[in-house]
């Protein structure tokens, strides 16, 4: 990690990541996984998700499909898969509430939105739930792009949406592939530490160990 007295530097916008940042899902993302594969009937480790992270669930689908011979097809993985991680979005708490006046303090000084390679009916389920949705100008989600992260289109569209550049925006995220997005469009970008640590979030400004503590240092130092 970076010096803590390093100044956050002059930005016009803020794109956070979902999962991972903005709402603690990737557990559930993860156990609704597992569930999946008990359901269908295939071996599936918690270990085997990690280098998943990130990055859209269509790709581990159609991976686990031709890791299990195509038994099932990636689309009906999937299928299952949402539907169990909707149920867990419905039963169990995500958000950090620590997090709610942070980031109404952060808003009124600087437009808020967010870049995810997530559906977009997960995501409004999430912002929702949690209230938070009216912070946040619209963001992008995986069906807005044809190219999702590492490609840096998710963070430039959600910049433009915002009627920013991206290279005059702050990225947060927490896997290799955001980064790389956030990088490639030039965002100034923090990597928040969870699946990964600040080894493996290489190239970002400086590393935090949640996005609490991240959003108390914008506010102490831009």
């Amino acid at each position: 990690m970076m010096s803590s007295s390093k100044s956050c530097p002059s930005i016009s916008g803020i794109i956070f990541d979902v999962d991972g940042v903005l709402f603690d899902t990737d557990p559930l993302h993860a156990k609704a996984w597992l569930q999946t594969a008990g359901k269908i009937g295939f071996e599936l480790t918690e270990g085997d998700l990690v280098p998943w992270v990130g990055k859209p669930c269509s790709d581990l689908a159609d991976f686990l499909s031709k890791r299990n011979g195509g038994s099932c097809t990636g689309n009906n993985l999937l299928t299952v898969k949402e539907e169990l991680f909707h149920q867990l979005l419905l039963s169990e708490t995500f958000f950090d509430e620590k997090l709610r006046s942070l980031l109404e303090r952060v808003s009124q000084k600087i437009p808020l939105t967010w870049a995810t390679s997530s559906p977009g009916d997960n995501i409004e389920l999430m912002f929702r739930k949690t209230g938070i949705i009216d912070l946040f100008h619209p963001g992008v989600c995986i069906e807005d792009v044809s190219r999702p992260k590492p490609d840096p289109e998710s963070y430039r569209k959600a910049a433009e949406k915002t009627g920013l550049r991206s290279e005059d925006c702050l990225a947060l995220d927490d896997s290799p592939s955001g980064v790389a997005s956030a990088l490639g469009a030039g965002c100034v970008t923090l990597g928040i530490e969870g699946t990964f640590d600040h080894n493996v979030l290489s190239g970002v400004y400086r590393t935090f160990p949640s996005t609490e503590k991240a959003l108390h240092w914008i506010l102490n130092t831009s």
